[in-house]
């Protein structure tokens, strides 16, 4: 077939399409040239009337119009159901998780209102000028993929709290530490519980000796509970006068001197410094009265430490402490009246 032939059957394929009736929506296709009804008028000239379709042997030599035994033309419409196949796939409802397709699709432009002017809808990051308004639906996960970045998300500020910059690692406390509060399961709240009930009660359950519940208190005997002290080397010990049980100072001995049974004065020992009398024993012997004066000096002239009378045959001791009495003088006993025999105890410091 030529061009020419070609353009002229394209022009009177373009006429009847412009002229023709609508085809019917089922049955047989007919096409008729104008405005349809009867008379020649409406029919195709140039046509061959045929009671079937004719047969071609191939697709290039020239070809009449077939025209029926009205003189409607024969158009290739293959009729499914009164609809024309247009490759388009059978109308059905819309559902979620299809398969893909086997026939063609319809495409379309997207576009969306702006509230002037409709816009092409585009994809991918970009500006908002053509981008969709979207939701985030209330059953959902609320995961929404953001690109890296350091900006804000609408009027939400993510590097702030409360207009403070948090503070992170190891610090001390200022007014960016984020408050915490500690979950009701978690371990340490058994543990905070434990000491929240410390008393007097309850004491922390603390053993300060190893494998015995609590020490023992006041005074009493030595027990597995009763605690073992020693003293600082570096602390002295707190002034006073008191004395803790029967101590006797190293290196401050007293020392005894016995004078027997006489009626004479006696010289116990003469003046020294830090020179003390701690103490004596006197009997009378003769079973009379008797008295005698211990004196701070060498002679019955001095001063008197003590003053002791004696019924027949009566002892007295007297000790006066570890501090004795200070007779720097000297220490003498006088033989006031009666016979006696006697021991003096005296130190020097």
């Amino acid at each position: 077939m030529t061009s020419g032939q070609r353009l002229l059957m394209l022009s009177m394929a373009a006429m009847l399409v412009a002229g023709c009736a609508a085809a019917p929506a089922s049955g047989s296709a007919h096409v008729r040239f104008g405005p349809g009804g009867g008379g020649d008028a409406s029919r195709l000239a140039g046509g061959i009337v045929s009671s079937s379709a004719p047969t071609y042997d191939d697709g290039d030599q020239p070809r009449s119009v077939s025209l029926n035994t009205s003189g409607e033309l024969r158009v290739a419409a293959t009729m499914a159901g009164g609809a024309a196949d247009t490759e388009l796939p059978a109308a059905a409802a819309l559902s979620d998780n299809a398969a893909n397709p086997t026939t063609p699709t319809v495409g379309a432009a997207l576009l969306a209102f702006d509230g002037t002017t409709f816009d092409r809808v585009t994809n991918g990051s970009g500006t908002a000028a053509t981008a969709l308004r979207v939701e985030l639906p209330t059953n959902g996960t609320g995961v929404v993929g953001l690109n890296a970045g350091t900006a804000n998300i609408g009027d939400v500020d993510v590097l702030t709290i409360n207009g403070q910059a948090p503070a992170f690692s190891a610090g001390a406390s200022s007014a960016a530490t984020l408050r915490t509060v500690t979950a009701s399961d978690d371990a340490g709240v058994a543990s905070l519980g434990v000491i929240d009930d410390w008393d007097e009660s309850d004491r922390a359950k603390v053993n300060p000796i190893a494998g015995q519940a609590g020490v023992a208190a006041g005074s009493g005997t030595v027990s597995a509970l009763t605690q073992r002290v020693v003293l600082a080397t570096d602390v002295a010990l707190p002034a006073g006068t008191n004395s803790i049980g029967k101590v006797q100072p190293i290196g401050t001995a007293a020392t005894a001197l016995f004078d027997a049974a006489d009626t004479a004065d006696q010289a116990i020992t003469g003046a020294a410094g830090g020179l003390r009398l701690m103490g004596f024993t006197i009997r009378e012997t003769a079973g009379a009265v008797a008295a005698v004066t211990i004196r701070n000096g060498t002679g019955t002239g001095d001063a008197a430490i003590t003053l002791t009378n004696l019924a027949a045959s009566e002892s007295v001791t007297v000790w006066y402490g570890p501090d004795g009495i200070a007779s720097a003088s000297g220490i003498f006993a006088d033989r006031t009246t009666g016979t006696t025999e006697l021991v003096v105890y005296y130190k020097t410091e």
